[in-house]
């Protein structure tokens, strides 16, 4: 049972119902203007305005009788039509709420101009046009026989007779949720069940077919009607992971991710990027999309949430505009970063007139190495080409630098904006080739007694192994959280060694490797030595890379955090210390909360030599690039303050005002929501930082198979040694 299905699903059901256009169309620039110019078209955002501005309390995006666009608000009991594609709208309430026993979660309009909505204690309800509201009994969603049962449903609303529900049932006891059940279904206009579908992750419907997307990226065409199933088609390699949106025209279908809105043919295998998402307001990574409705192949609208409220956004295509910009700003980063997608965004609005074209070498699904990707990137580099702007995290940063390749960024930062261990660790003979716009921190919590105990990674290991030997724990996660006796809890709990060498490696790579990138034979001894002292008390290499635990994760306001189970295991009474990757000032927060015995104090994760951090979305610009100035504009842009005073959940802003920013605004999210908590300000743990971890990822691969090596017994310490630096000394010389 996928316990994370309805988290990964954000906002309301995301459907295409009734056509308004007869076609779709294929949307391409024309070759060229007139008189030969530049080529012309492209879509244009607009932001759609409701009659009075009104604030939208519980929105929902859907489509009406002859296809209409309509909004629903189900908190103020209110609707909006539209039968222009939103250019003017009708208000009415929603008189028929009155008669519901509670307000529902879930509501879809169906093609006819029938409402369907379902409340949280699975009660359905169908609402004819004219407003007249029949209660029907679904078996699946009906909990009236639990008082601590409720029903988390999405509905496509598909006729008078036929509605779509995805549901999961939980129950609540002593302030923890537990998944009852969960299912797709397809039924009529009085309960029965049509079709059932299993577990399944999007919908939409066009016309008389519903089409369904499984968690394998398979999808299914549907008969309405029937609820047989037509045709299937296999997504793997089409669509991304993680969907914000789904709909269907005229048998296409839109996949709406992070990245952008894309289509394909059902039953293709070639999509096409209709909307890039650096480019727009739904790409904001502080945006959540909670509709989307595609009225025709060039008029795609979406209904969006930011801190600030809800909004509907319009994209037009628009044949008088030319297609591209007069400059193109190639960004180039290995993975993908939320700033970085903010910075995009950002950028686009203070200068429209240029163009970014974000370049991530490691998409999601990608079947590519980044060793693959990196070399690439060093071909272009070599030429005098390549990206204008360069994400440098897990790249061979320093040896770019010292080649001369990444251009000096001084005039463009102010150093005093800046904790020293963010500016000065990246000068280069003076030159500023690289900053970084946020960080993570490997951090310890414990008892001050106990961290005493561990001030360096080697302490730490002598510690571990002293200590008892984690607890099994089953094949699903059976018994993972339960509290142990104080004298049975390991010091720390991980649960694959790849686990444990991320944290450590972060707090030691420093030690292990020299300015000049080379390894430290001495450091990487001790290092691996330690490993292996943990190894050999934990039995991680023999469990292989299969997690058992994965992670805990919950919100407060609109923060979402994640504790893995290296810390959750503390707090819940698991382990004696705890430990994580600190993305986010909250999540301190609950590390210092402590386990049973109270509170505890945090400390930077304790390495070979010194307090490490991970730098995160290192910026660098292409000395030889040909749009030196706009680069160095997107540079500024990242350090700003509406990019780094915005993120609250991934990655901690380098600068002081945006770390202060973070701080104050999640301050003022747990006052909101009264919690008896104060937030722990980190801003101390900075001042015992002593450097960046700046390894290449192919290095740090190169020390994880070392290292993996020497805890399965397949070399010992020399030969684990031997292994380390070969493969280093060749990276250095492909480098060179």
């Amino acid at each position: 049972m996928n316990m994370w299905k309805k988290i990964r699903q954000t906002g309301c059901t995301l459907l295409a119902a009734a056509l308004l256009f007869t076609a779709c169309v294929a949307v391409k620039p024309t070759s060229s203007g007139p008189a030969g110019g530049p080529a012309m078209g492209r879509f244009v955002e607009k932001e759609l305005e409701l009659p009075g501005s009104p604030s939208l309390e519980k929105g929902i995006l859907c489509r009406g009788k002859d296809g209409a666009l309509v909004v629903l608000d189900l908190e103020n009991a209110l609707r909006w039509d539209s039968a222009d594609g939103g250019d003017t709208w009708q208000e009415a309430p929603l008189a028929w709420l009155a008669e519901l026993e509670e307000k529902p979660s879930a509501a879809d309009c169906a093609p006819d101009g029938t409402i369907w909505a379902a409340d949280r204690k699975g009660k359905l309800y169908r609402v004819s046009p004219e407003g007249e509201v029949t209660g029907v009994k679904v078996a699946a969603l009906d909990q009236s026989g639990g008082e601590n049962r409720f029903v988390s449903a999405q509905l496509t609303a598909l006729s008078a007779e036929r509605v779509y529900i995805d549901y999961s049932v939980f129950e609540i006891q002593d302030g923890s949720a537990s998944a009852l059940g969960e299912g797709a279904q397809i039924c009529d206009g009085q309960g029965n069940l049509i079709a059932d579908l299993g577990d399944m992750y999007r919908a939409a419907a066009s016309g008389d077919t519903l089409y369904v997307r499984d968690h394998t990226k398979g999808c299914q065409a549907v008969d309405i009607e029937t609820g047989a199933t037509r045709e299937t088609m296999d997504g793997a390699g089409l669509f991304a992971e993680q969907v914000l949106g789904m709909a269907a025209l005229d048998g296409e279908l839109y996949f709406l991710d992070s990245t952008g809105l894309r289509k394909i043919p059902f039953g293709g295998n070639l999509p096409q990027v209709l909307l890039e998402g650096g480019a727009f307001t739904f790409g904001d990574p502080t945006m959540s999309v909670e509709g989307l409705q595609v009225l025709s192949g060039e008029c795609i609208v979406m209904l969006l949430q930011s801190s600030s409220g809800r909004a509907l956004y319009r994209y037009k295509f628009d044949s008088t505009v030319p297609s591209q910009a007069a400059a193109t700003l190639r960004v180039w980063s290995l993975e993908d970063h939320e700033m970085l997608r903010l910075a995009v965004r950002q950028y686009h609005r203070e200068h429209p007139e240029v163009d970014v074209n974000l370049e991530i070498a490691l998409p999601e699904g990608t079947g590519q190495t980044a060793e693959d990707a990196i070399r690439a990137l060093n071909t272009e580099l070599l030429n005098g080409q390549g990206p204008d702007v360069l994400m440098l995290d897990g790249l061979p940063a320093e040896s770019l630098a010292k080649n001369g390749m990444l251009a000096d960024l001084s005039g463009l930062v102010d150093p005093e904006a800046f904790e020293p261990v963010f500016v000065e660790p990246f000068r280069t003979e003076g030159k500023l080739c690289m900053v970084p716009a946020q960080f993570a921190l490997p951090l310890l919590a414990g008892s001050s007694a106990l961290l005493d105990q561990a001030q360096d990674l080697e302490q730490l290991a002598t510690l571990m192994a002293a200590g008892p030997a984690p607890w099994p724990v089953g094949p699903n996660g059976e018994g993972l959280f339960e509290k142990h006796p104080a004298e049975q809890r390991p010091v720390l709990y991980f649960d694959t060694l790849r686990n444990a060498f991320d944290l450590m490696w972060a707090a030691s790579a420093p030690a292990v490797l020299a300015e000049d990138g080379a390894a430290d034979d001495a450091a990487f001894r001790r290092f691996a030595g330690a490993m292996a002292t943990i190894d050999g008390r934990y039995g991680l290499a023999a469990k292989g890379d299969q997690a058992s635990s994965g992670a805990w994760g919950a919100s407060v306001g609109n923060i979402t955090y994640t504790l893995g189970s290296e810390m959750f295991s503390y707090i819940t009474g698991g382990a004696q210390l705890g430990c994580m990757l600190l993305e986010n000032t909250f999540a301190a927060t609950y590390a210092v909360k402590g386990g049973p015995e109270g509170p505890g104090e945090a400390r930077p994760f304790p390495g070979l030599e010194g307090s490490a951090y991970v730098p995160q979305v290192v910026a660098g610009v292409n000395s030889a690039g040909s749009h030196q100035a706009e680069a160095g504009d997107f540079v500024k842009t990242l350090l700003g303050s509406e990019v780094q005073n915005t993120l609250l959940e991934t990655g901690m802003p380098t600068t002081r005002a945006g770390f202060a920013a973070q701080l104050a605004a999640l301050a003022g999210m747990l006052n909101s929501v009264d919690l008896n908590r104060s937030l722990y300000d980190p801003t101390t743990l900075l001042k015992q930082l002593t450097g960046p971890m700046l390894a290449p990822s192919a290095v740090t691969e190169a020390a994880f198979e070392a290292v993996k090596a020497l805890c399965e017994g397949s070399v010992d310490l020399d030969g684990a040694a031997a292994q380390f630096e070969q493969a280093v000394g060749l990276y250095l010389a492909e480098q060179r």
